[in-house]
């Protein structure tokens, strides 16, 4: 992310759109989760939120899990992440994808796979600007922590969200 600084870019210079190809066929209402990243990085300790708070969000939803060397919960199955070749192909599957600010982030957004990055109020420079987009993500929607320490107000949007995209597509 820090070629656009190398490569003497501005935002208004970036695009959004997706770079990266899928490798599989998307399986229709599929959302992967991911709930923590690497604890080595070095904005780890504000990205980091209960993970049930997330679970409790989409419980109701098609869920597998993204998320590497921790169990999810019996409900949701997780997938071969055992290469980047093997994740790029589990996160083609998805209709979306519900992480922190993550590699799987990244990628996803980089297919133009929908994926909604639960940002920290003390965010990640990508997610600093104002707003719930991301100038290098058409894809992304960023769901924002309102007060330090209270990690409620980004996954009750992310519940209310997920249950408009289910009332839709039960209408349709």
């Amino acid at each position: 992310m820090s070629s656009v600084v190398a490569l003497g870019l501005e935002y208004t210079d970036l695009s959004g759109t997706s770079y990266i190809d899928k490798t599989a066929k998307t399986i229709p209402g599929r959302i992967g989760v991911r709930w923590s990243g690497n604890p080595k990085f070095e904005h780890e300790q504000h990205r980091l939120f209960p993970k049930d708070l997330l679970f409790d969000a989409v419980r109701s939803s098609n869920c597998v899990s993204l998320q590497k060397d921790d169990d999810a919960p019996d409900w949701m199955p997780e997938v071969d992440l055992s290469t980047w070749l093997a994740t790029r192909k589990q996160i083609s599957k998805c209709e979306l994808v519900i992480t922190s600010c993550t590699s799987i982030a990244h990628l996803a957004a980089a297919m133009g796979i929908e994926t909604w990055i639960i940002v920290p109020i003390l965010p990640y420079y990508l997610w600093a600007l104002p707003g719930n987009t991301s100038p290098y993500y058409d894809s992304v929607t960023l769901f924002r922590q309102e007060k330090y320490g209270d990690w409620s107000a980004p996954f009750e949007k992310i519940k209310e969200n997920l249950q408009c995209m289910h009332m839709l597509k039960m209408a349709a």
